[in-house]
């Protein structure tokens, strides 16, 4: 749930279209990005004692390198 939480808000929200577009990467991001971290092979695998650490890094994960947007969808965000 702290990961949906975390995109949707890192997005501007569940109905955004860079929501829309870009949600698939950042989930993928992020829990590549977990992965590494909790040396883990799946969430699933996340030990009992780094439990409520994992849950704050998540709350406070941001994206390494930002999604390049192309030119017009950055457009069609600016209408919106």
């Amino acid at each position: 749930m702290a990961a949906r939480q975390r995109v949707v808000l890192i997005l501007g929200g569940k109905g955004t279209p860079h929501y829309k577009t870009n949600s698939r990467r950042y989930f993928a991001a992020l829990w590549r990005d977990y992965r590494i971290v909790f040396n883990v092979t799946s969430f699933r695998d996340t030990l009992e004692r780094d439990f409520e650490k994992a849950t704050v890094w998540i709350g406070e994960w941001v994206m390494k390198q930002p999604i390049a947007l192309p030119t017009s969808q950055i457009e069609m965000e600016l209408t919106v």
